[in-house]
């Protein structure tokens, strides 16, 4: 078993959670989404993705938990957690009613 410490972006919240240590970390990303995530963090339906980092290095999704030991045995492994946003803006067209286009000649 891996015991794993994610921090999250822009707030002081942390999670505690253990994984076996051959599940990928594409399988941890959707474990936190669909059991760990915290109150408090964006919804999970404005997520398109996410990027887990440790110790400076950027987690890959092929690669496994085991691949990547804590600082200390007696220590998790710190993941921090950045959150991709799913663009749900809408870019402006001129189709729009809003749109509005004006010219004056002098």
């Amino acid at each position: 078993m891996a015991s794993v410490c994610f921090i999250f972006p822009n707030s002081s919240q942390k999670l505690e959670a253990s994984f076996t240590d051959d599940l990928t970390i594409r399988s941890v990303k959707q474990d936190l989404l669909a059991k760990h995530w915290p109150q408090g963090q964006i919804s999970r339906e404005k997520i398109d993705g996410l990027r887990f980092f440790c110790m400076g290095k950027e987690l890959q999704d092929n690669q496994k938990l085991k691949d990547y030991s804590p600082p200390s045995p007696d220590v998790p492994i710190p993941i921090h957690v950045h959150i991709i946003k799913t663009s749900i803006e809408k870019p402006e067209s001129h189709s729009d009613a809003k749109w509005c286009c004006s010219c004056q000649i002098f």
